[in-house]
């Protein structure tokens, strides 16, 4: 006997629906010869992918692609270019890829970002192009981040244009972040009218000038891109609208590649697999013996196999290339910053530092700038000159083969001999000056509030413990991962007068705050140190680093950099906090610290010279806080205070 598959196709719902099945009597219905001996397809199997597009995909924005196995070798072509399974020939348009952004659905203030490898330099020019594509006329903001500068420029909409966001005489060094925004307050619809390309993002001195330093482009498709959409817009990287140059591709397809992250957890999620005749294959028996090593690089390969029950069996490889993004550690062969006494020659060079990565450094690109500070501003100069006091900062650069850059500066002080120094924290001990000794702040405790204990915090731990390279304990402070704000301060009860002679003036212009810091762990390698006068009086912050795993270093903040902070109050005739600190992102980071002091040329004291406190008369009307009191009188000292409601007075207390 023969077994009959009987089908009937649904026209309207165009579905396949099974009707019934007859089993016809003809030699004997079970017998050996019932298998579908016509069934010569394998199964078609389906890779599974995460959404990159999705916020916690932001840092995978690969395109996945079909790899085709051709008789010159492997080529890779865009899946959106790939119509179905097993062809023999492909059509392939090959042309440049894009940042694709699409404004969401009622958004109003949504964009799409993206991060630079190296922060832009003000000195290469302030006008920023784009190759932007869009098939409406549209209002295109650019936003520099941190500075939270802004341009807008208007699109014509007819198709790809250049456009030109001149940011002179208002463009910052140190901006990391580009923001696109499409008409901004302007609500999407959610539809193709939405979609935006950018493309090539560069950086020129004028906008007349030919000279264009490229910042950005998608050209490699296989590469991770640091992009993102926020307030409901999506970005991810596909191939641009005019691409053109058709050309058939002749082969195969055997499995399909994406781009990881190198040392990020890999998650395999898998394959699905369905036959035509045995239908969905359970998922248990698409096996795959491999696995993939998230800490080499290079391109790896997982083989899924799936046998349908006429035992065809069919294969599909996930190619994973392990990316490398993490930019090269610089070393400081001795302190990171360092001390000259002046007419003391000292000469910079490459050899004070050593840079190390996973994929070997680009000799190349290894640079060293040499920058004087003057009046706050950077300028660079040929050479250091120590025949007067000055600061100058030595900028070391190491770029790794796939191109992920590194800076760490070097504070080079040119000073005449320090006659003062004043101890914060060295050996284990904090110097009696600070009688409040250890304590710190935390967002997690009521009212922002404090703590003296080193358990005391939720979100910030700190401890006294032994260290191989320094004598005596030093202070190991440990940040939580939970995102909360908190730091570490050393303080005094009463202000403490640090203004020197007379003035302010010698500290302010040569003094400095010293420490010497190791990161021990965690995933920040900046921290934020400043100094203040009782909250809200602060000076600061000033960010440090990036620090290296397990090696101590010396740094020197110039007491003018934590005085002149953007938001800086700090009255040096009554400092409390001796010293403040916190890493930089508030979470996931251990340091050490110890020899913490304040260095002065003359003396760190103040004397009786009589004080002028800080000028609230200028301030006490600020729309944002009200009313702001003194928070000190010449010749008093704080005993209680208290804060309360309401607009009266009672002469009974």
């Amino acid at each position: 006997m023969k077994s009959i598959l009987v089908q009937f196709r649904d026209t309207t719902f165009k579905n396949f629906a099974l009707i019934f099945a007859l089993c016809v009597f003809l030699v004997g219905c079970g017998s050996e010869d019932s298998a579908n001996t016509n069934d010569k397809d394998g199964p078609v199997i389906k890779l599974n992918y995460d959404d990159p597009t999705t916020p916690e995909n932001e840092e995978l924005s690969y395109i996945p692609l079909a790899v085709i196995e051709t008789k010159t070798g492997l080529q890779y072509i865009p899946t959106s270019k790939v119509t179905f399974q097993g062809t023999e020939s492909i059509d392939h348009f090959f042309g440049s890829y894009a940042l694709q952004y699409t404004k969401g659905d009622g958004e109003t203030w949504a964009g799409v970002y993206f991060e630079l490898d190296t922060a832009l330099d003000v000195n290469n020019g302030s006008v920023i192009t784009a190759k932007i594509y869009s098939s409406e006329p549209r209002q295109i903001t650019l936003k520099l981040e941190p500075s939270l500068t802004e341009l807008t420029v208007s699109h014509s909409g007819n198709g790809h244009e250049v456009l030109e966001f001149d940011f002179a005489q208002v463009m910052q060094s140190g901006d990391t972040k580009l923001t696109f925004i499409n008409d901004a307050l302007v609500k999407g619809t959610g539809n193709t009218k939405w979609i935006t390309y950018i493309d090539d993002i560069s950086q020129k001195p004028s906008l007349n000038s030919s000279t264009i330093t490229l910042l950005y482009d998608f050209d490699d498709p296989t590469k991770i891109y640091r992009v993102g959409g926020f307030g409901g817009g999506e970005a991810i990287v596909t191939e641009a609208p005019d691409s053109s140059d058709t050309i058939r591709v002749d082969g195969k397809i055997i499995g399909y590649h994406e781009a990881h992250v190198l040392g990020q957890e890999y998650v395999n999620l898998g394959a699905e697999a369905n036959d035509n005749v045995s239908g969905r294959i359970p998922k248990e028996k698409v096996k795959t013996p491999d696995s993939i090593n998230i800490n080499a690089l290079g391109t790896q390969h997982i083989t899924y196999t799936a046998v349908d029950d006429s035992g065809n069996e069919t294969s599909l490889i996930r190619f994973v290339t392990m990316v490398d993004q993490t930019p090269p550690s610089i070393t400081f062969k001795s302190h990171k910053d360092l001390i000259v006494t002046v007419g003391i020659t000292f000469e910079a060079s490459l050899d004070a530092v050593t840079g190390e990565d996973t994929s070997g450094i680009d000799d190349t690109r290894t640079t060293m700038t040499i920058y004087q500070v003057i009046d706050g501003e950077k300028v660079e100069v040929g050479a250091i000159s120590t025949s007067e006091v000055a600061h100058y900062k030595i900028e070391y650069s190491f770029t790794d083969k796939p191109g992920n850059t590194q800076v760490s500066t070097r504070n080079l002080f040119v000073r005449n001999e320090f006659n003062e120094k004043i101890d914060v924290f060295v050996d284990g001990s904090t110097n009696p000056v600070w009688v409040n000794g250890i304590m710190a702040y935390d967002q997690g405790l009521p009212q922002y509030g404090s703590c003296s204990n080193g358990d005391g915090c939720p979100n910030i731990k700190w401890k006294l413990v032994s260290d191989p390279y320094k004598s005596g304990d030093v202070l190991e402070i440990k940040h939580l991962d939970n995102n909360m704000d908190a730091g570490l301060f050393i303080s005094a009860k009463n202000g403490v007068d640090m203004r020197g002679p007379k003035d302010e003036t010698a500290v302010v212009k040569t003094g400095l705050l010293q420490l010497d810091i190791k990161r021990v762990s965690g995933s920040d390698p900046f921290v934020d140190i400043w100094a203040d006068c009782g909250y809200p009086c602060a000076g600061g912050p000033s960010r440090q680093g990036p620090f290296v795993e397990d090696v101590w270093t010396r740094i020197l903040i110039p007491i003018s950099e934590i005085m002149e902070g953007p938001t800086s109050t700090l009255d040096l005739s009554i400092v409390k906090g001796a010293l403040l600190f916190r890493a930089a992102s508030i979470k996931d980071a251990v340091y050490r610290i110890t020899n913490v002091a304040w260095l002065c040329e003359t003396t760190c004291a103040g004397d009786t010279t009589p004080h002028t406190p800080f000028d609230w008369a200028e301030t006490h009307e600020l729309p944002s806080k009200g009313y702001q009191a003194p928070t000190a009188y010449d010749g008093m000292t704080l005993v209680w205070s208290d804060e309360f409601n309401g607009n009266m007075v009672n002469p009974a207390h």
